[in-house]
């Protein structure tokens, strides 16, 4: 087939209508120019951190454009953008993490949103650089600092702005936050939001499940390691 009929990860038009998130690594500006042009809003972005030498080293890309004007430019012209962060022990969480939610709340109301992801490893890892999961301890952290954010910017917008992905809730053996403490659920593909919806869809039912047998298990098979209900 001919290349641009191609979809790639990095496609910005599967951004536009699937949400993938991409990185804008290999957006050149004429492609800026035709997403502000055809008014292709939302777009979700990777930023993972908006210092850029950092960010050029996450990605192994020093030609790699500066995020922050990227995404001013684009939202200065309509486009709406939500945005994520896939957070790697000691590489761009605590002060550089900080940074990059500080950066991007200044771009409010044109980066809507921030998700924040925990890496996700694989057994696979071969040549690749050495990265380890979070504990429960530093999942707790996490969660702790974002939501102590989320009261400020939600004081100061109306909105909590960023929310820690339900991995970390799970990983640090915590309750999940109420269904209204997740707004409208912008990313609700990405993990945020998704184990309490379910929870709250399994309680608005249960009556109809009629008297249980309290001696009988029972298994929920879902994407995450455990669920408490």
């Amino acid at each position: 087939m001919r290349r641009v009929l191609y979809l790639k990860d990095e496609d910005y038009r599967l951004s536009f209508t699937h949400g993938n998130f991409i990185t804008l690594s290999n957006t050149s500006d004429e492609d800026i120019e035709r997403i502000i042009e055809q008014r292709l809003s939302p777009l979700y972005v990777s930023v993972h951190a908006t210092d850029d030498k950092l960010r050029r080293c996450m990605l192994k890309n020093e030609r790699l454009a500066p995020i922050v004007p990227r995404l001013k430019q684009l939202g200065e012209n309509g486009i709406t953008i939500h945005t994520q962060v896939v957070l790697c022990p000691g590489i761009n969480d605590g002060p550089q993490l900080e940074r990059t939610l500080n950066d991007l709340v200044e771009l409010y109301p044109n980066v809507e949103t921030l998700a924040v992801v925990p890496v996700g490893l694989t057994k696979y890892r071969d040549k690749l650089p050495n990265l380890r999961t979070y504990t429960a301890e530093e999942s707790n952290q996490i969660i702790d600092y974002i939501e102590s954010r989320q009261s400020e910017i939600l004081e100061k917008t109306g909105t909590r702005f960023v929310w820690p992905a339900d991995e970390f809730y799970v990983i640090a053996d915590r309750q999940f936050p109420l269904r209204s403490k997740y707004e409208e659920m912008n990313q609700f593909e990405n993990g945020i939001g998704m184990a309490r919806e379910f929870i709250s869809m399994f309680n608005q039912r249960r009556a109809r499940l009629g008297k249980l047998n309290r001696n009988r298990r029972a298994l929920f098979l879902t994407g995450f390691r455990r669920i408490r209900f």
